[in-house]
């Protein structure tokens, strides 16, 4: 489907807005600008580089005979392939928390409040069970709000912003855009954490129906509806494009970002990890990591300047040639990752050949119309979230969440996200681990993971050793 040309924020130039930016060897020498790097996994075996490429888009049919095995034939739910069930370190403890204590944090992180009196009742007594009471907490609707607090954390849908305040229906469509993701998870919220990453259900409403090209609704609620085939689970949701597509710094494969921000938040949510952002520092004089051969090595696009000559390098394959720090991560994840979101614009709908068509020559960033719908066409990449198996093939986002959806890095990355996003404190080993553990061996659900979270060691320690 069509979409008309969108009133886009303009895209700041006082600095690159890569992940890593870069200083070119060879030919790419005039180019300078920095790169950042994780640092926080060793290189892989090198493996040249080949080519792939796609004379048209690709639909979820594509990829259909590879859908992800979450359930078993019984209906339970299967651990990953490969996943190690983490032991978890003891914590010295100088002070435990009481249970009055504990009762009052998890209201705090899941309700932003303290208890009442009644919801005090019988705690100081000497046969009250914090774990039992836990159990019944997190089985009761007041979780509602800390599912909502978490997704919105997450996803950063605080992103999701009006372009005009004065503008009644925009405010009520970005309302309905921040609820998407909500209510996709309470109303699943006994569903394994990676059925979220490849369903084809949804939640839409009148004002958010069109944005998928769907018929117009006559439902001022949530109902349940079914992604397009270009899109599949919380990749493929507008309000989760869009909120990864902030006004500071919109996303698009045509801009000179090359949706590397959109990588960054994918790399987060499936392994835990946070990118480094650009600097100013050296890009690195060692070896330079290669792209796997099953990445496509055709966007080589190098900006120019006002007078004619090399600037700002943001091809996926251009970047990492410029030095070993910024292959670090633009081989690792941005190069193959971006590849995903090429058909999505800046508000998260549809990128097609007429919607390049409609780009004026600013927005393309001086390239040919012809040069982007090439690389639109190009939807074949290739990605694994565990970084000692080999990359597996997809094409486009539908075969990306099909992998994501195979992850058996969710635990750990729950690890990291369930103390941030809910708690706003960072996880030490202790409480990592016990989140892990406790969501694969419950169910792999947002439940278990809070669970492990609330009866870890460490958050119930006041003062440690």
């Amino acid at each position: 489907m069509s979409f008309p040309e969108r009133r886009m924020p303009r895209f700041p130039r006082s600095r690159p807005l890569l992940q890593g930016g870069v200083v070119a060897a060879t030919a790419l020498s005039s180019a300078v600008a920095a790169c950042g790097e994780l640092g926080q996994e060793k290189g892989n075996e090198t493996i040249a580089r080949g080519e792939v490429k796609a004379d048209k888009f690709a639909s979820g049919a594509d990829v259909a005979s590879s859908r992800s095995d979450i359930f078993d034939s019984s209906g339970n739910v299967k651990l990953p392939v490969g996943v190690k069930i983490p032991s978890v370190p003891a914590v010295a403890c100088a002070k435990p928390r009481t249970n009055r204590q504990l009762v009052a944090r998890v209201y705090q992180d899941v309700v932003n409040r303290v208890p009442t009196d009644e919801e005090l009742k019988n705690v100081d007594d000497a046969n009250f069970n914090y774990s039992s009471w836990l159990d019944g907490f997190l089985a009761s609707s007041r979780m509602d709000d800390g599912y909502s607090k978490f997704m919105k954390n997450l996803l950063r849908l605080d992103q999701i912003v009006a372009t005009d305040d004065d503008d009644v229906a925009e405010a009520q469509l970005v309302n309905d855009l921040r609820a998407e993701p909500v209510e996709l998870v309470k109303r699943n919220k006994d569903k394994p954490w990676p059925w979220f990453w490849q369903t084809k259900s949804f939640y839409c409403t009148e004002r958010t129906a069109t944005l998928y090209g769907l018929t117009r609704l006559d439902a001022p609620n949530f109902v349940e509806c079914t992604l397009p085939p270009e899109r599949a689970g919380l990749l493929g949701l507008v309000s989760v494009l869009r909120a990864s597509s902030p006004a500071a710094n919109p996303q698009a494969f045509y801009r000179a970002n090359n949706n590397y921000g959109r990588v960054k938040n994918y790399v987060y949510w499936t392994k835990g990890l946070k990118l480094q952002a650009a600097t100013n520092g050296p890009v690195g004089t060692g070896a330079i990591l290669p792209l796997q051969a099953c990445v496509p090595t055709t966007d080589m696009r190098i900006k120019k300047n006002a007078d004619g000559s090399a600037g700002l390098i943001f091809g996926t394959a251009a970047v990492p040639l410029s030095g070993s720090a910024c292959s670090g991560c633009h081989s690792r994840y941005n190069a193959p990752l971006s590849i995903a979101f090429r058909r999505f614009e800046v508000d998260g709908t549809l990128l097609d050949f007429a919607s390049i068509d409609a780009l004026g020559g600013d927005k393309r960033e001086g390239f040919s119309k012809e040069l982007l719908k090439s690389l639109l066409a190009e939807q074949n990449s290739c990605w694994s979230p565990d970084p000692d198996a080999p990359p597996q093939p997809f094409v486009g986002l539908v075969g990306l969440a099909d992998i994501t959806a195979r992850s058996k890095t969710f635990g750990e990355a729950l690890g990291v996200q369930v103390p941030k996003e809910l708690s706003n404190v960072t996880a030490d080993a202790n409480m990592s681990a016990s989140i892990a553990k406790t969501y694969y061996e419950e169910g792999q659900t947002l439940k278990a993971a809070f669970k492990g979270f609330f009866l870890s060691d460490s958050y119930r320690c006041e003062v440690k050793k």
